[in-house]
């Protein structure tokens, strides 16, 4: 699912790289009023909700306590996330005797 983020509340992160984003709570539940046009609509005005992404999913990789990773990966290239890839590269390097020469 795509979603857009309406307004959002931008802050800089107190570590100076990058940003977070901040939505306020909405408590009020999506519903139209009695004899309101479609656009008179109350609640809801935070998230969008835009379409499906069929080629954006969660990692399949397990985590070391057994637990599924999740990160979003693009499932056209990879099933794994780059942490995975990358790990999973330095325990195959670490058994093979020609890199251990040294």
């Amino acid at each position: 699912m795509v979603v857009v983020l309406l307004n959002p509340g931008i802050f800089k992160r107190r570590d100076g790289k990058g940003f977070n984003l901040r939505m306020n709570e909405n408590k009020t539940p999506l519903s139209r009023q009695q004899n309101a046009s479609v656009k008179d609509v109350d609640g809801g005005e935070s998230v969008l909700e835009v379409g499906f992404a069929r080629d954006w999913a969660g990692c399949d990789a397990l985590k070391a306590d057994g637990t599924v990773c999740g990160d979003w990966v693009d499932t056209r290239h990879t099933k794994i996330c780059a942490y995975h890839v990358d790990h999973q590269l330095k325990r195959a390097r670490t058994n093979r005797q020609e890199y251990n020469v040294g």
